[in-house]
């Protein structure tokens, strides 16, 4: 799934030399995406149609992905050096929500997480709000089949940036999903970077 995100914001920001790539949009509130009601339809009619439409595999479940990227030359990023961007990816099986993520290095809606701090969370004792206690808001959700458990939920922390010129771009992300149990405590924990940190 993450791979897919970055082809997409990747594209938005060569695109956004001319000044900005894609349609703008705002972070989704929580109830506004929720895994296991929503339908394509009803988000392709509050976002429009995506930037990218792919399907991929999970856990031998095909999931839909509709993939929305926003990049401008006139904004404000987090970090110095990274182009303002922003992407949302909705997975979808069986036409229901099973996943949302969104993604922004712009200053006033970052994903941005201490990836430092996964090492509090520990498996079988850290419950659900002490996580985002101590991560802060996640940039989105996951359920069955994006993640193995098929009554777990995973918080995602999501934050890919990208700098340089059209001709020069480098890439990083981190990545950090962390599965809840039904009975509200974490059960598995996934950290995956690239580029520099």
């Amino acid at each position: 799934m993450n791979k897919i995100s970055m082809i997409c914001l990747s594209a938005a920001l060569v695109g956004m030399l001319s000044g900005c790539a894609g349609t703008n949009f705002v972070r989704p509130d929580d109830a506004a995406l929720q895994n296991g009601k929503t339908t394509v339809a009803e988000a392709r009619a509050k976002y429009g149609s995506p930037f990218r439409q792919s399907t991929v595999t999970k856990n031998e479940e095909d999931v839909t992905l509709l993939s929305y990227a926003y990049a401008s030359t006139g904004g404000t990023p987090l970090e110095t050096g990274v182009i303002p961007a922003r992407s949302l990816e909705l997975g979808f099986w069986k036409d229901v929500m099973v996943s949302n993520v969104f993604v922004s290095t712009f200053k006033d809606d970052a994903s941005s997480f201490d990836a430092s701090k996964r090492s509090a969370i520990v498996k079988g004792k850290t419950t659900r709000d002490e996580v985002i206690a101590l991560l802060g808001r996640p940039a989105g959700y996951a359920v069955y089949p994006i993640i193995k458990d098929k009554n777990g939920q995973a918080l995602v922390y999501a934050y890919h940036t990208t700098s340089g010129s059209a001709f020069n771009l480098k890439f990083s992300k981190r990545d950090l999903i962390v599965t809840i149990d039904p009975n509200g405590v974490v059960s598995d924990v996934n950290y995956e970077s690239s580029g520099m940190q």
